[in-house]
């Protein structure tokens, strides 16, 4: 009859420290790296969409252009007791007022807009936080 009887001791207080601080070092050093992965996408994806956007924005200033003298020449034939650059200040001062308001509009909407990685930095930040609590 054979008694089996273990030899080996429980790890040390020391190891098992020293095992969680290496362990938190390691989660640490992956979600750093995946923050780094998530910028990198999210620069990459705005960085092919600026041309096109450029050339979008840069299209539709030059219609709004022609736009604007189309709706000049307009009101002017219709009322033509008022001279052509009355009708250049009206028309330039609505759209210039219309503009206005909208990019304010866009801008207050969007304020709040991050482009950085929410969820990566709050979990960091927990994790940092728990180890600071825990020493």
């Amino acid at each position: 009859m054979a008694i089996d009887l273990q030899t080996t001791q429980a790890p040390s207080t020391a190891s098992l420290v020293g095992g969680i601080v290496s362990d938190f070092q390691d989660l640490l050093k992956r979600q750093v790296d995946l923050f780094r992965v998530e910028m990198r996408q999210t620069l990459e994806r705005e960085r092919r969409a600026l041309p096109l956007t450029l050339v979008g924005l840069g299209a539709s200033f030059l219609g709004l252009i022609l736009l604007g003298f189309a709706l000049v020449y307009l009101f002017a034939g219709l009322v033509p007791n008022l001279p052509l650059w009355a009708w250049f200040a009206i028309v330039g001062g609505v759209l210039t007022s219309g503009g206005t308001i909208l990019v304010w509009s866009v801008f207050e909407r969007y304020r709040p807009l991050n482009p950085l990685p929410e969820q990566t930095i709050e979990t960091l930040k927990e994790n940092v936080e728990w180890k600071t609590n825990r020493n």
